[in-house]
C-alpha cells in the first residue's frame, strides 16, 4: 500500500494516474484528501511536468486548479514554487524553494542543444513533438 520510509520520514503519495510521489508524513495525510493528477505539459526542454488538483467552484462556476508544490508549502502569495534538483516527482519540503520568478528563470538548466546562428539576434527554436 503506502509506503513509509523511517530515515526520512517520508511517503509516497499515488496519483489517479498510477504515478506515486515522495511527500513529507507531516503532510501526507492533508494531501490524501484530493484526487492529484500528473499532467504533461511539455512546450519545451525546459518545462516540467504538473502535479495538479482540478476541482469545480460552484460560487464562481469556474474550475480552479491547485498546484501540489505549492500545497505542500501552503504558499498563498505570488511567489512560486520549484523543485531544487528538478527531480519531478520528489516534493519533500526540503527539496522545494519558494522564489521570484525572477529567480526561478535564473535557476532553470540551460538548454544543451546550440540554438543559436551565425547571425547577430538570430536564434532557433527547435520543436520537441515531433
Amino acid at each position: 500500500m503506502n509506503t513509509v520510509n523511517t530515515e526520512t520520514e517520508y511517503r509516497l503519495l499515488k496519483f489517479k494516474t498510477r504515478e506515486e510521489a515522495m511527500v513529507d508524513a507531516e503532510d501526507y495525510e492533508r494531501l490524501i484528501k484530493r484526487i492529484w493528477i500528473l499532467r504533461n505539459k511539455k512546450r519545451n526542454a525546459m518545462d516540467a511536468q504538473q502535479v495538479i488538483n482540478i476541482t469545480w467552484n460552484k460560487e464562481t462556476k469556474k474550475f480552479t486548479s491547485i498546484y501540489l508544490p505549492r500545497e505542500i508549502m501552503q504558499e498563498k502569495s505570488d511567489l512560486v514554487v520549484i523543485l531544487k534538483d528538478f527531480t519531478v516527482l520528489d516534493f519533500r519540503k526540503s527539496n522545494l524553494i519558494v522564489c521570484s520568478r525572477q529567480h526561478k528563470e535564473r535557476m532553470r538548466p540551460k538548454t544543451k542543444q546550440k540554438s543559436t546562428s551565425k547571425y547577430k539576434g538570430v536564434c532557433w527554436i527547435f520543436n520537441l513533438t515531433d
